[in-house]
C-alpha cells in the first residue's frame, strides 16, 4: 500500500527528466553497496566500487535522482536523465530518509544549543 500510494503520487508529477533505462539500472547497481561521502542541500556523493557519484537532490521530487557529475566531471543537461518511481523509492529510503533525518537532528541541536 506504500508503494501504491509513493507510486501514485509520483504519475501526478511532473518531472523534469526524461527516464533512462542505462541510469537506473545503475543507480541500482550503486544503492546495492554505497557510502556517502558528501552532501549537502542540492546534492549527495556516492562513492561505489572506487567511483563517486554527485546525484542532485534539490527539486525534490521534480528534477531530483539526476547523476549531476562522476568523479567530478560535470554532464551536461542532456546528459542527465532520472530513474524508474521503483528506484526513487529505492533511493528515498535508503539516502534520502536517513539524510534528511541526520539534517533534522542537527537542526534541533543548533535549535537547543541557541536556547541554552
Amino acid at each position: 500500500m506504500r508503494y501504491l500510494i509513493y507510486f501514485l503520487r509520483r504519475v501526478f508529477v511532473k518531472h523534469l527528466n526524461k527516464f533512462n533505462k542505462d541510469w537506473d539500472r545503475k543507480l541500482n547497481e550503486i544503492l546495492d553497496d554505497f557510502e556517502i561521502v558528501e552532501s549537502n542541500r542540492y546534492y549527495v556523493t556516492l562513492q561505489h566500487n572506487g567511483d563517486s557519484y554527485q546525484i542532485w537532490i534539490d527539486g525534490y521530487p521534480y528534477a531530483s535522482y539526476k547523476l549531476e557529475a562522476k568523479n567530478g566531471a560535470y554532464l551536461s543537461d542532456k546528459e542527465q536523465f532520472r530513474p524508474s518511481i521503483r528506484t526513487q523509492y529505492r533511493f528515498d529510503n535508503l539516502v534520502l530518509k536517513p539524510f534528511l533525518k541526520e539534517i533534522e537532528k542537527q537542526k534541533q541541536q543548533r535549535i537547543k544549543k541557541f536556547y541554552e
